[in-house]
């Protein structure tokens, strides 16, 4: 009788444990994917202000080469105002 309710504890202890130990590698997989899922998160965000950086570089490049142009435009010889 005794040894029959110690295997039973025993099978009850190693069902706890592989229950627990489920429960443990679920846990670490969230954790790890909430970690991706910032990660992406973050990435995205970076090159999203990469993106608009350099859309800002261009467009202030694009209106300073406009400006220097049309203050260095020089007119035709021969064409002047009435």
């Amino acid at each position: 009788m005794h040894m029959l309710s110690a295997t039973k504890g025993h099978a009850q202890l190693v069902k706890i444990k592989q229950q627990t130990s489920k429960s443990v590698v679920l846990s670490r997989i969230f954790t790890i994917a909430h970690l991706l899922y910032q990660d992406k998160t973050m990435f995205m965000i970076t090159l999203n202000n990469q993106l608009r950086s350099k859309a800002m570089r261009a467009t202030a490049w694009y209106c300073i080469r406009a400006y220097i142009l049309s203050v260095n435009h020089k007119p035709e010889r021969g064409a002047h105002s009435n």
